[in-house]
């Protein structure tokens, strides 16, 4: 099974103008970034910025009551 390590900074204020992006690792080597803006959640695979997913916080929401409920 690989092993996660997750390492973030968040900064003390509310997030206007500066996104909190949070470093995802798996297995020593850098897996991913996920990026937290006003306007949702992104995730980004390592090397494949166009490729990025991004989701609204109200998809977010929903994604994550329908995870819930299995």
């Amino acid at each position: 099974m690989a092993k996660h390590d997750v390492y973030f900074q968040v900064p003390s204020a509310e997030i206007k103008n500066k996104d909190v992006v949070i470093k995802i690792w798996r297995d020593g080597a850098v897996h991913g970034d996920v990026k937290i803006s006003r306007g949702g959640i992104e995730w980004r695979p390592k090397g494949k910025s166009k490729n990025s997913i991004h989701i609204g916080w109200a998809r977010f929401d929903d994604l994550m009551k329908a995870e819930a409920q299995g």
